[in-house]
């Protein structure tokens, strides 16, 4: 029985992952608990046993606390990762990443691997192209599609021993090779493929190999059923627009397809010849005409846009599901992963593409009379899914999650075969440069055998991918804004600051705020910066504007914005600063602090051996200051007598940014920050606050160290835990020296305090 058709989604859902799986992490983390919660039970009885406050506090004690709270965070932030990110293929629940390398694969598993091995090798061997291969592996990013002889030999070649592994698979597997009857798809192979190597306890989508076979539903005439794979979906985001009529002589296209009428038509024309779409003698009955829209490719040629809100056809599909995409936090774990698990080796990055993917998978003969474009008053039908079409994502998407797991679970079970993503119609694979010809031949052929069209021209092996529309250093780990779409963003943050008290079109406005958007992934500091923007997009969206005025705080933003575009450091940062966690995982620096209405304290340590390192006077420094000995202190954080307290979660963040600023000073790229104040802790990781003048404190931050490449994440401890920075924060100078004597340095804060306060925002 296929598990995908048993069982309501809830049941369902409860065996996304496999029991060994969940039940490997949940003793690793009832280990950790156990482990946090002696050194907390030893900490609060120690704590409980003396009524003197600051006689209770032992500082080794705490410290001990200290350390492995945060060792054990760093564990908690990787275990985050996995559990909250999506590698592409299901939602992030359902992702095996590292584990569908099956370590005991059935004897009928082992075969259908044996039979990928073996033609891999042939086609390795075929017209010398592993030696071509191998020395077209080293080349420049730039210079791999150059290679065209190359690319051609290895498409033949593909082509012509996937055709001998399908049969050879279907043979083991006694399923027909076919392809399905509208489209280049094996779906009954894949299908078969699928339940020959899921695991016993695994959820596998089946549903759509039926689908291809049938036609796809588009969720019209019935709703797209749940396959338990991927999130629920929330509905269209637009609505109320209604199906449209049916005549076509008035509904026009939109003024780019008018402009280029011609060329638009010999592209349907095309369209037709691929068998991806028909020409009708006039609209059927109950038909609905889509408005076209076109743009100019940096090639020449024309991509055609299908209007499907407007024509009200979105608004009706209904689907239990939607995609779930990776982003660049996704590549940073397998980045890091990959890392830890082949340290010695040398990284590479594969990039392959599918060619026109939503238009593999063919549309049920009931629901193509939604799917109609008039031009020169010739109607045209949609055969395969359009682009445009609100669940062309989802079943494209659904399809090649299962040729990517196959991918996996059919590739040698080696650290050094590696792990990768899928992004719509796009693979990224990290690997070993040793393993990386083989695992593309291995992909190539996985993909090719099962009826999908590859764009070799796209294939890449190389150290600098591009993925995401960013730049990758696999080396350094690091990621950068590409050169081309910053310089296009500075223009057109030029273009809004230049522009005075003339209004500019919301298509500008809207076009920057998503590049901001998007470019923030590797600048999380700056997010609320972005606030202006996105109020201004409200209005304008509210009140169906054309044009809009830009006020001070939206210019404030844009400048901010353009000043660090312009410095090519704030365009980068590192896949740790993504994921909050770095390798190994123990290491980094700890900032602990804590504030009162006497002052603010603190102590910052390195962890580089685990929680339990030794501390001296290299590892371990603290602070401690009294308000009325650092009156500045008022200048970034303003009270009276009567308001002081209110202000505390201001005055914990100060402290915590004065052990963050110091811990980044002497060298710390990895921070983690415990304190037991909910809002300084929330605020350190989601870099915003409600307070106004929390934010004004982050964007001190901001401006004493103006770099990305860095990491702090936060973790909320409780306070009777938390007694050494308590004590800190509540002593003379006198007290403070003689608690902490032979422990760590003390440093002065009062000239990072000035510092701060001259600092304008």
């Amino acid at each position: 029985m296929v598990a995908s058709t048993q069982g309501s989604p809830k049941q369902r859902q409860a065996n996304t992952r496999s029991t060994g799986a969940r039940a490997r992490r949940n003793a690793k983390r009832a280990q950790r608990r156990s482990a946090s919660k002696t050194v907390q039970s030893d900490l609060q009885a120690s704590l409980r046993s003396t009524t003197s406050y600051a006689s209770s506090t032992d500082p080794s004690k705490v410290l001990d606390y200290y350390a492995t709270t945060a060792s054990l965070f760093r564990f908690k932030q990787r275990d985050r990762c996995v559990e909250e990110l999506s590698d592409g293929s299901a939602k992030p629940a359902a992702c095996r990443w590292f584990e569908d390398n099956a370590p005991n694969p059935t004897p009928i598993h082992r075969l259908l691997q044996s039979q990928l091995e073996q033609t891999v090798t042939k086609v390795l061997h075929s017209r010398g192209l592993i030696d071509r291969l191998v020395a077209w592996s080293q080349l420049d990013r730039s210079a791999q599609p150059s290679e065209v002889d190359l690319l051609r030999d290895l498409e033949e070649v593909i082509t012509e021993h996937s055709e001998h592994l399908a049969a050879t698979w279907a043979s083991l597997l006694r399923v027909s090779s076919d392809k399905a009857p509208e489209c280049s798809i094996r779906a009954t192979l894949t299908k078969a493929l699928l339940l020959a190597t899921k695991r016993p306890d695994d959820l596998e989508d089946t549903l759509i190999c039926d689908e291809i076979l049938r036609g796809c539903g588009i969720g019209i005439d019935s709703p797209i059923p749940s396959t338990g794979l991927w999130p629920s979906d929330k509905g269209p985001k637009h609505s109320g627009f209604g199906l449209c009529l049916s005549a076509a002589t008035s509904w026009k296209n939109y003024a780019s397809t008018e402009l280029y009428r011609d060329q638009v038509q010999e592209t349907l024309d095309r369209e037709v010849a691929k068998g991806h779409m028909c020409r009708l003698l006039g609209c059927p009955d109950f038909g609905v005409v889509t408005k076209l829209a076109c743009i100019v490719k940096p090639s020449g040629a024309l991509r055609l846009i299908d209007d499907l809100r407007r024509s009200g056809v979105n608004e009706r599909v209904l689907s239990e599901e939607t995609v779930a995409l990776p982003g660049l936090a996704t590549a940073a774990l397998l980045l890091q992963e990959m890392k830890q698990r082949v340290p010695q080796a040398e990284l590479v990055w594969i990039e392959a593409d599918i060619a026109s993917a939503f238009r593999h998978l063919p549309v049920c003969v009931d629901d193509r009379k939604y799917l109609i474009n008039c031009v020169n008053g010739c109607y045209y039908q949609h055969l395969r899914l359009p682009f445009g079409l609100r669940c062309s994502p989802l079943f494209w998407c659904r399809y090649f999650a299962a040729v990517h797991r196959l991918v996996k679970r059919l590739a040698p079970a080696d650290p050094s075969t590696g792990a990768g993503m899928i992004y719509v119609d796009d693979v990224a694979w990290i690997t070993t440069r040793e393993s990386s010809v083989s695992m593309m031949v291995r992909i190539l052929l996985v993909q090719a055998t099962l009826g999908l069209s590859i764009a070799y021209e796209k294939l890449r092996i190389t150290t600098r991918p591009h993925s995401l529309g960013y730049e990758w250093d696999v080396s350094e780990s690091t990621v950068y804004l590409p050169v081309e779409k910053r310089t296009k963003l500075m223009d057109e943050l030029k273009v809004m600051l230049t522009s005075g008290s003339s209004k500019i079109p919301v298509a500008l406005l809207e076009r920057v705020t998503g590049r901001l958007t998007w470019a923030t992934q590797i600048a999380p500091m700056y997010s609320s910066d972005l606030n202006p923007f996105y109020g201004l997009q409200a209005v304008a969206r509210k009140h169906n504007l054309f044009k809009v005025s830009l006020g001070p705080k939206v210019l404030t933003s844009a400048s901010l914005f353009y000043d660090l575009l312009k410095i090519p450091d704030m365009a980068a940062t590192t896949a740790s600063q993504l994921l909050g966690w770095g390798v190994p995982d123990e290491s980094g620096t700890v900032v602990v602090s804590d504030a009162s209405l006497f002052g603010i304290g603190g102590v910052i340590f390195d962890l580089e051996g685990g929680p339990s390192a030794d501390l001296t006077p290299q590892t371990l420094t603290w602070f401690s200051v009294a308000y009325h000995d650092v009156p500045s202190i008022q200048d970034l954080v303003p009270w009276t007598t009567a308001t002081r307290e209110s202000e505390i979660g201001p005055l914990e963040l100060l402290a915590c940014i004065i052990g963050v600023v110091h811990a980044l000073r002497r060298g710390a790229r990895m921070i983690t920050v415990l304190s037991d104040n909910a809002a300084t802790v929330a605020c350190m990781n989601r870099k915003r606050a409600r307070s106004q003048r929390m934010n004004d404190t982050m964007r001190k931050l901001r401006k004493v160290w103006p770099q990305l490449g860095y990491t702090v994440v936060a973790e909320h401890i409780k306070g009777i835990t938390n007694g050494l920075a308590d004590v800190l924060s509540r002593s003379t100078s006198g007290t403070a020296d003689d608690l902490m004597c032979g422990l760590g340095q003390r440093f002065d804060p009062s000239s990072l305090i000035r510092e701060l306060v001259n600092l304008t925002l």
